[in-house]
């Protein structure tokens, strides 16, 4: 195999397939970076049997064939190649790559061994816009659990119901849950949040991406880039009952006012080792408060306050991370006891709501 490719084409189609390189590989084909020519160009493959990622990117091919070399090793030496038009050729066990005046020569993996790629489905795809896509996963991901034993919950649940696709990750103490209107064939599949986490990264902010689900197997393509994660195993929450069908008290105020007096007060908080801010409602005003060994802290915040007046605890971290991702100009609190489940959601229907559990208060 002999392709010539230019430096810079060479650096972002490696970095991006280097996305999908395990920590701890366990045979050696799952270290390496596949490269395989095609008619038009060539192909660029990584994976972990679990996250896939395939580039095809514009190259000279002067002969035609595939090599596959250790991933990491390959991604750090194309970062740092000069400008220029880089030749990367295989001669017996070796590949080398030369560009103006640097070559470098790397021992070969056995390109056989390396998973089979798998192509995508001939049928139409579940389309999304790249954008609103990137944006719902940022509005998601975090609240997954990242305890590997809990199964489907460390995965985002993708679920068609008529004409509305909802994703939803909880981790048994907060849950985000974003919607929006979707044509299409009703499905319900759970993806793992680290392989998404990844496509997240790879979403422009124009274009289209195309979904296909088959069989365990996932695949997004976007524009040149295929990424495919397996599904995960095991029957999602019904997290539908996770949502109040009521509440005694509701409070709306500006969520960048909420958000920065929540960072504010968490500060003190994180000297403690509950990690806890204190919302007290009354009248028209929430008070905000944390302390530890150290000192106190309080804030007050202005709110529309409807129904029983509530003090209320939570974890500093999970509401914060909740409300980060907020950027409505208002959000909608409601609660009915000190230890029931709280809702967050816009004043108007802007395709989400979360809902975070509160703590007793010690």
């Amino acid at each position: 195999m002999k392709i010539i490719i230019a430096s810079q084409l060479l650096n972002q189609a490696v970095a991006t397939v280097a996305r999908a390189l395990g920590n701890k590989p366990n045979t050696p084909a799952l270290e390496g970076i596949l490269v395989e020519t095609c008619a038009d160009g060539v192909f660029f493959h990584a994976t972990d049997t679990s996250l896939g990622i395939s580039v095809k990117t514009e190259a000279i091919v002067e002969m035609p064939g595939q090599l596959l070399v250790q991933g990491r090793l390959f991604a750090e030496i194309t970062r740092k190649l000069a400008v220029g038009d880089a030749c990367l050729a295989q001669t017996g066990t070796a590949a080398s790559l030369t560009c103006n005046e640097a070559c470098f020569s790397l021992a070969t993996l056995d390109a056989e061994s390396f998973p089979k790629i798998e192509e995508t489905p001939k049928t139409a795809p579940v389309l999304f816009s790249s954008k609103t896509l990137r944006d719902k996963l940022s509005r998601t991901l975090f609240a997954a659990s990242s305890d590997e034993s809990r199964g489907a919950l460390t995965g985002c649940l993708f679920e068609k119901q008529g004409k509305t696709l909802t994703l939803v990750t909880l981790d048994g103490a907060r849950m985000a849950m974003v919607y929006e209107a979707l044509d299409g064939d009703e499905f319900s599949v759970v993806l793992p949040a680290k392989g998404l986490s990844e496509l997240q990264k790879l979403l422009p902010d124009e274009g289209q991406v195309s979904m296909w689900i088959q069989g365990s197997l996932a695949s997004f393509s976007v524009g040149d880039t295929l990424v495919q994660t397996r599904l995960v195993a095991g029957d999602y929450a019904r997290y539908q009952g996770l949502i109040p069908s009521s509440y005694t008290t509701r409070v709306e105020m500006q969520a960048d006012v909420l958000r920065d007096c929540v960072d504010r007060v968490a500060v003190l908080s994180r000297e403690a080792s509950n990690h806890l801010i204190v919302m007290s409602i009354e009248e028209q005003r929430m008070v905000l408060s944390s302390k530890s060994q150290i000192g106190t802290a309080r804030e007050e915040v202005p709110v529309l306050h409807e129904g029983e007046n509530l003090e209320v605890c939570f974890n500093a971290k999970l509401m914060g991370d909740v409300l980060r991702v907020i950027d409505t100009p208002s959000v909608v609190m409601t609660m009915t006891t000190p230890l029931a489940a709280c809702t967050l959601a816009p004043a108007t229907d802007a395709g989400w709501k979360y809902v975070v559990m509160p703590v007793r208060i010690s």
